[in-house]
């Protein structure tokens, strides 16, 4: 049965929401053949009559865009015989072919159907010239499908026309591949224009489709209208109807019957899904059905008829797997029919047999059958006694257990345990174990344990586990798994700073013999040797070979010596990534000792092993002063009156940190101790220790704690350590506080006051 697809041609909406109900359509756009058709029959556009521009092909159709698109089609800029510039900005060029052959193939043919159709829709105007000459033509489309596009044009005489006039010719596809230089009579008896496109074409052909640059707004773009539709079994009593998506489409209608009946009858007539199912139909009954479009409120042609037996759904993806004792088949789950048969064969044309009826089932193990030989099914779903059935396609399969995974771990230096995973659901395993020199450890076992463990080993011998699967059916594949029998995988392996390198830790082992320590700049990387622990009690190694400020990683593991050759065991997983860096120490105080003297502390760094300090004077250069080990220096030989700057930096024998941040103070005397007092007729004595860089004392007095404090008296010379205050009154109580000053170059420089002292008189 024929299919037409109408009008192939797709709906690029200007809008988004072609989905909805027709309702929506009321954008005022109208279907381009409908106005089309409207002006073929108005003078000067009536087909078979004279057109209303003669002698000029593309006035013809620019006179026609002015009555369908209001512009006319004039000035657009036509070069080369078939390519427009569209200078005006009202037409664009929707697509473009070309084929350099001046004698057309039935590729070609088939390469110019597709252009068409793929691209083109009603009002397009198209061009079409020889490469190498200025032999052209244009027309206006007026349909297109998977049958034949019908060209609306003038100025060209064809069977029937005469130049002078405008009318249609068809080019029917299936005569065009046939005879694509030739017109001829297509398969339905109708004229085919099929000589047109390589008519004194030299040197090959082009051909552009042009298109209204506002199309969408006016009319709909239709491509394909009519949908492509298929049907499955759904259920015993129902059918599932698929079809191609329309574009533009807002709904569909379905319609079916028996095919015995004559009249349609409709299923849906407003489904807005590409899929609808038809249900409560009765089995063994052949149904019709066929669906259509509507678009923009308008209904498009239907699908073909197509026909289908209503019967329970064929069984599909047959799956295989192997039990204990058996080949087992399964599929999906459906139970609204009566039964399943399974048929076999030993060859996939052969003669199939029935082996099994049973009531509806996902699944069917096949208890019959030879290790490793290939079986062929098929499954019959039947529905009654009338024969009313479905037979699944071919599926193969064979009873054959693959080789299961096995890994291995070292329990302890003589101790492996090999644990093995089986791919299917076999009752036991059957294994036997061999050393390096192929010596029989453990004779072939049958066990239906998943581990296998084996004792008093000699360490750097490699031993070697055979084990399959066994059934009730046969044995499996073999599969093989090595191990080296030696040291377990080290643990707890951690890495610190210190002040030498970096410190490695790990868990040691009773029978090792010494450890061997790998390293890494990337925890992923290679690993590189760097060190052998010859005592096995030492669970520590310093990585003196660091270097400042570097991410390591450190792994380590476990050698035993056996005839005088270290076997090595399983590495241990890595450590954490440690760097050897020192943080930069922090000034707590820069106190003055005396007024040449400054004594700079620091907070202890750790993995230090030293400090250094660096000075200078208000605007000088840094200077280094000394090292220590301790978290304090005092500078000395510093100018009164100076400021200075300080800083320090940390170090150990793998490098140094930055330098902490400036600490500044000036030289000044030391601030003294507080002074004592004592009451005395009519007065209060002031006294004070003795300060060997002083010039003399300030006495300052107030009469409250944190009140202004005032001097009452000026002493000068060093020796000088007591004041009596005779300016004081009774029941009153009186604050002291006492300055140093030293003078130098004729200028005066003086300590913070004391803490104060009190005494009522």
């Amino acid at each position: 049965m024929k299919k037409l697809t109408s009008l192939i041609l797709a709906v690029i909406m200007l809008f988004s929401a072609l989905s909805v109900q027709s309702a929506a359509y009321a954008s005022g756009r109208k279907f381009a053949l409908d106005k089309l058709q409207t002006i073929q029959k108005t003078k000067g556009y009536i087909p078979k009559q004279t057109a209303a521009v003669t002698g000029n092909c593309y006035g013809f159709v620019s006179s026609v865009c002015g009555k369908l698109y209001g512009v006319q089609y004039n000035g657009e800029g036509l070069y080369n015989s078939y390519k427009c510039r569209h200078s005006s900005g009202n037409y664009k060029t929707v697509s473009t072919y070309t084929n350099k052959n001046s004698t057309i193939t039935r590729s070609d043919a088939d390469k110019i159907i597709s252009f068409f159709v793929d691209n083109a829709v009603t009002g397009d105007i198209v061009h079409f010239g020889a490469l190498q000459k200025t032999n052209s033509h244009t027309f206006m489309v007026q349909s297109v499908d998977n049958e034949k596009m019908v060209i609306y044009h003038s100025n060209y005489a064809s069977k029937g026309n005469t130049s002078n006039t405008c009318h249609f010719d068809t080019i029917y596809w299936d005569s065009f591949r046939s005879s694509p230089t030739k017109s001829a009579t297509a398969s339905n008896g109708d004229y085919s224009l099929n000589a047109m496109f390589y008519a004194k074409m030299s040197g090959g052909l082009g051909i552009t489709i042009n298109r209204y640059t506002k199309y969408e707004s006016k009319f709909y773009l239709l491509k394909v209208t009519v949908p492509s539709v298929d049907c499955i079994n759904a259920s015993t009593t129902s059918l599932k109807l698929q079809w191609s998506e329309i574009s533009g489409a807002s709904k569909y209608q379905i319609q079916y019957k028996k095919s015995t009946d004559s009249s349609f009858a409709n299923a849906s007539t407003g489904c807005t899904s590409t899929s609808f199912a038809i249900k409560n139909l009765t089995p063994g009954v052949t149904y019709d059905f066929k669906v259509r479009a509507n678009i923009g409120g308008k209904w498009m042609d239907y699908s073909d008829v197509e026909s289908k037996k209503v019967v329970p759904p064929a069984v599909s993806g047959v799956k295989f797997s192997t039990t204990a004792d058996g080949l087992k088949l399964s599929w999906s789950s459906l139970n609204d029919f009566t039964g399943i048969k399974v048929l076999r064969s030993n060859s996939q044309s052969g003669t199939y047999s029935q082996i099994a009826q049973f009531a509806p089932a996902s699944s069917y193990v096949d208890t019959n059958v030879e290790y490793g030989k290939t079986y062929y099914y098929k499954i019959i779903r039947y529905y009654g006694d009338d024969g009313i059935s479905s037979t699944s396609a071919v599926s193969s399969g064979a009873y054959k257990l693959t080789a299961p995974s096995v890994s291995a771990v070292r329990n302890d230096s003589r101790t492996i345990t090999f644990t093995v995973k089986g791919n299917s659901s076999a009752k036991s395993y059957v294994y036997s174990v061999s050393d390096s020199h192929s010596n029989p450890i453990v004779d072939e076992t049958e066990n239906d344990s998943n581990t296998v463990q084996i004792e008093n080993l000699a360490v750097g011998e490699i031993y070697t586990l055979n084990i399959a699967e066994k059934s009730n059916v046969g044995t499996g594949d073999f599969a093989t798994k090595s191990i080296k029998a030696g040291s377990t995988a080290i643990k707890n392996v951690k890495a610190n700073a210190v002040s030498n390198g970096v410190q490695v830790k790990y868990d040691t082992q009773f029978d090792a013999s010494g450890y061997y320590v790998y390293r890494s700049e990337s925890a992923s990387s290679c690993y590189k040797r760097i060190g052998d622990v010859q005592n096995a009690q030492q669970g520590t190694f310093t990585d003196k070979s660091v270097k400042y400020n570097k991410q390591y990683y450190y792994k380590v593991s476990a050698y035993i010596i056996r005839n005088d050759v270290k076997n090595e065991g399983e590495i241990s997983l890595a450590s954490s990534g440690v760097k050897n860096s020192l943080s930069a120490p922090k000034i707590t105080a820069a106190s003055r000792v005396n007024s040449s003297s400054i004594k700079v502390s620091w907070s202890r760094v750790a993995n230090a092993q030293k400090y250094t300090l660096v000075y200078k004077a208000d605007g000088g250069k840094w200077k280094r002063y000394s090292s220590t080990t301790g978290t304090s220096v005092t500078v000395k030989k510093l100018s009164v009156g100076t400021k200075y700057h300080f800083k320090v930096y940390a170090s150990n024998s793998i490098g140094s940190s930055s330098y902490s941040a400036e600490k500044t103070q000036t030289a000044l005397p030391a601030a003294p101790a507080r002074p004592s007092l004592k009451k005395q007729r009519g007065s209060i004595k002031v006294s004070w220790k003795k300060s060997s860089d002083a010039s003399g004392y300030k006495v300052y007095r107030a009469t409250s704690k944190n009140g202004s404090y005032k001097l009452v008296r000026s002493i000068n010379g060093k020796n000088t350590t007591s004041f009596t205050d005779r300016l004081v009154k009774k029941n009153k109580t009186y604050y002291y506080k006492i300055r140093v000053f030293t003078t130098k170059n004729k200028k005066s420089h003086n300590s913070s006051k004391s803490a104060y002292s009190s005494l009522k008189y």
